[in-house]
């Protein structure tokens, strides 16, 4: 591989791990919601942020887009989140959480709030309410920065053919952003009195049988549906006002289509997390 290619590949890596990642593809965007759900496109910033009466509605990025916009609609007191988010990069949406916690907002999901959306904004909300074809999605978050470190180089050696000697003199400085990241996540953690496993990302093997969905995209991660109990569970400070899950085939099927090469399996308990 062309040493361009190979400088180029380590920030997209770090990228990758350093941030929870965005679980729902751009053609989802645009996709027909589930019933109940109501349709949010992305054309403008006025029309991703706005203010409906005392509700600020908010479509994208659930780190820097969303901190913007709750600067802008701060002064307005608004009172509710409603918000349809693919996720964004960690230590951003931790960001958003405090100022969505100081706001005092509760938060209500549109159609879906996934990976650091989930993570880190559930936690701050004042309340949450999932209405009929919405879904809250997670697959886990920053991990330790030695186990980040492990899997950075296995990726390098793997995808760009360096020797562990080179991947681990590329990697060097650069695993220092990881490292705040997860040093944040940990204060995040006690601060907003998440239980202990809600980050971690149980592989298909570890989950029993239950009723909450497991998307696998490319056979590679396993994301997880979260049900209302799993919530009550790994975040008791939450206070759950509805939280609508998917009762049959049917629905299950029909969140699954909006990800391109997904599988479908039947796992895991209401807490998944053994919170």
């Amino acid at each position: 591989m062309p040493r361009s290619q190979k400088s180029t590949f380590l920030p997209f890596l770090m990228a990758f791990f350093a941030s929870v990642t965005v679980l729902v593809p751009p053609s989802v965007i645009s996709a027909a919601t589930l019933s109940g759900g109501s349709t949010v496109s992305q054309t403008s910033s006025t029309e991703n942020c706005r203010l409906e009466g005392r509700t600020i509605v908010f479509f994208g990025d659930s780190g820097a887009e969303l901190s913007l916009c709750l600067i802008q609609q701060r002064t307005k007191n608004p009172r509710i989140l409603k918000i349809t988010s693919p996720g964004g990069q960690a230590s951003a949406s931790m960001m958003s959480a405090y100022t969505i916690r100081s706001m005092g907002l509760s938060l209500v999901v549109d159609r879906y709030c996934n990976s650091s959306c989930a993570n880190y904004l559930l936690p701050a909300a004042k309340s949450i309410a999932v209405p009929v074809g919405s879904y809250v999605m997670v697959h886990g978050a920053v991990g330790p920065p030695e186990e980040m470190r492990a899997k950075i180089i296995e990726t390098m050696m793997r995808e760009t053919r360096l020797t562990r000697t080179e991947a681990e003199a590329q990697i060097g400085p650069s695993m220092r952003e990881s490292t705040i990241a997860y040093e944040m996540q940990q204060n995040f953690k006690l601060d907003f009195g998440i239980r202990d496993n809600f980050f971690a990302q149980p592989t298909l093997s570890e989950l029993p049988n239950g009723s909450v969905i497991v998307l696998r995209e490319n056979g590679e991660r396993t994301n997880i549906l979260l049900s209302a109990a799993a919530v009550r569970a790994c975040l008791p400070r939450l206070k759950v006002n509805s939280f609508w899950f998917p009762s049959s085939n049917e629905q299950r099927l029909e969140i699954v289509n909006r990800f391109s090469k997904s599988t479908v399996a039947f796992p895991v308990v209401n807490d998944p997390f053994g919170c």
